[in-house]
C-alpha cells in the first residue's frame, strides 16, 4: 500500500523545538533495571562524579532537565552492553512505567481498542507525559507496519538509548499484539532524531 500519514508533526520538521525536560520516572526505571543486572558500579564509573548524588537521588513523578538524561545515557553507552541486552532493558522500563505515568495511555488504549495502531495513535500523549519538547510522527506502511519518527530528542546521540527505545516500542505495542518488532532506520537516526520501522503479528 502507499505510505500514509497516521500521526503528523505539529509543525514543520525544521521548526520542532528539542526536548528540555524528561519525566524522572523514566530515569528511575532505567537505573533500577541496570542495578538489577549488577551494572550500577560500572554505570557510576561512566558518570561524572559531580552527578552521582543527583542521579542516585532521583525519585519518580517530577520533571528533570534534559542534561541529566543525556548524562545518564552517555554513562550507559560506556557500559558497552550488547544491543539485545539493551533492548531487553528498554522493554523492562516500558513495563515499569506502564503502571505509573503511562497507565493513563494503557487504560485509554484498551478502552478504544486492542490494536497497536491505537497505541501508535496515542504517541503524542505518551510524549507529553514523559518529555517536554520534541515531536513524533507515524506513517502507515502496511496493515501491520509503520514508521515511527521522533525529532528533537537529544538522547538520540546515545547508541544505548537508540537500542533501549526499540525495546520500549516493542513492549508498548506488545500490549496489543502477540509479536512485535522495532528496527532502527539508520538514515533517520542522528544526534537529535530517531526513526524505526515497526511491525507486528
Amino acid at each position: 500500500m502507499r505510505e500514509q500519514a497516521y500521526v503528523s508533526f505539529d509543525v514543520l520538521r525544521e521548526k520542532i523545538s528539542p526536548s528540555t525536560h524528561v519525566r524522572s520516572t523514566l530515569l528511575c526505571s532505567s537505573i533500577q533495571a541496570l542495578r538489577a543486572r549488577g551494572h550500577q558500579d560500572a554505570y557510576l564509573r561512566g558518570l561524572p562524579a559531580t552527578q552521582h548524588e543527583a542521579m542516585l537521588g532521583i525519585t519518580p513523578g517530577h520533571w528533570l532537565p534534559i542534561d541529566l538524561a543525556v548524562a545518564h545515557y552517555a554513562a550507559c553507552d560506556a557500559l558497552h552492553l550488547e544491543p539485545a541486552a539493551v533492548e531487553e532493558i528498554g522493554a523492562e522500563v516500558a513495563e515499569r512505567i506502564h503502571h505509573s505515568v503511562l497507565g493513563v495511555i494503557v487504560k485509554l488504549s484498551r478502552e478504544l481498542g486492542t490494536s497497536p495502531w491505537t497505541a501508535l495513535g496515542l504517541a503524542k500523549r505518551l510524549r507529553d507525559l514523559t518529555w517536554k519538547g520534541s515531536d513524533v510522527a507515524v506513517w502507515k506502511l502496511g496493515p501491520k507496519e509503520a514508521r515511527f519518527e521522533w525529532v528533537g530528542i537529544p538522547c538520540a546521540k546515545s547508541n544505548y538509548y537508540r537500542s533501549a527505545f526499540a525495546g520500549f516500542l516493542r513492549a508498548h505495542m506488545g500490549l496489543f499484539a502477540r509479536k512485535t518488532y522495532a528496527v532502527q532506520i539508520p538514515s533517520l537516526c542522528t544526534e537529535a532524531m530517531l526513526g524505526y520501522r515497526v511491525s507486528w503479528v
